[in-house]
């Protein structure tokens, strides 16, 4: 983060996750992503009648967002796309004519940085 390299004293750990808003259940997570490649995905729900960790889980990002007036910029839906975007391009032949990875995740990564300043 670029206050952590302007002010050493920001220097640590921080959580970054999303919002409240973006938060999602497994299954929800699993049909944005059947929805961003395009096809299903055979899965199942097993319950094993294990021990239940929690109903909800979140990483309190509250020290992120005061000390480095960090914000997320894309939701759950185009998180999944763009990791899903890249995942594709890097497993195709290393040397496709298509798109080549180095050049997608710079503009990945340009795109975030444009949606980070605009405040989005």
């Amino acid at each position: 983060m670029m206050k952590q390299y302007e002010k050493s004293e920001l220097a640590g750990s921080y959580n970054i996750g999303p919002d409240l808003d973006n938060c999602v259940t497994t299954e929800k997570l699993i049909l944005e992503f059947e929805n961003s490649i395009g096809y299903n995905i055979d899965w199942k729900y097993i319950n094993n009648n294990e021990p239940h960790e929690a109903n909800f889980l979140k990483l309190d990002c509250t020290k992120a967002k005061s000390l480095l007036e960090w914000h997320t910029v894309w939701n759950i839906s185009e998180s999944i796309h763009k990791t899903n975007e890249w995942y594709a391009t890097y497993y195709q032949k290393p040397f496709s004519d298509k798109i080549n990875i180095n050049d997608l995740t710079n503009q990945q990564i340009l795109d975030f940085m444009r949606g980070y300043k605009n405040g989005k």
